[in-house]
């Protein structure tokens, strides 16, 4: 059975295990850690446990120490980054990158990029 995340509480993904993020005053592509510094995150977006295992073992190979947060597929991707450009939730830190899976379950990566793409907040964040 595999296990879905909500975005809210959306798995830390690397050698350095969870961590305790903050609620940020202002949409921002940054996250405090413990040790009060300001580090990039990234948004994993995976269905596949195996492709997630490999990418965790190629971040520790390359002594990655940024926190990367991962859902399961694409309507949990969607609704993580809602809740980051959120006025009112900002519950989770907007990620400064999303590695996007194209082939996710009940909604596609390409439908994810998408609605990135026409969200009035993130399409000014991502490349054309």
């Amino acid at each position: 059975m595999q296990r879905t995340p909500s975005p809210a509480k959306a798995e830390p993904v690397g050698a350095a295990g969870p961590r305790h993020l903050q609620k940020l005053a202002a949409p921002s592509a940054q996250v405090l850690t413990a040790a009060g510094t300001n580090v990039p995150t990234i948004l994993l977006v995976e269905d596949e446990d195996d492709s997630v295992l490999l990418l965790e073992s190629a971040f520790r190979k390359a002594q990655f120490t940024n926190p990367v947060h991962r859902v399961s597929h694409g309507a949990l991707a969607m609704e993580y980054l809602g809740n980051a450009v959120s006025p009112r939730k900002r519950s989770v830190p907007l990620p400064a990158i999303v590695l996007l899976d194209l082939k996710l379950p009940l909604v596609s990566g390409l439908e994810v990029l998408k609605w990135i793409r026409a969200h009035p907040v993130l399409h000014s964040t991502c490349s054309k």
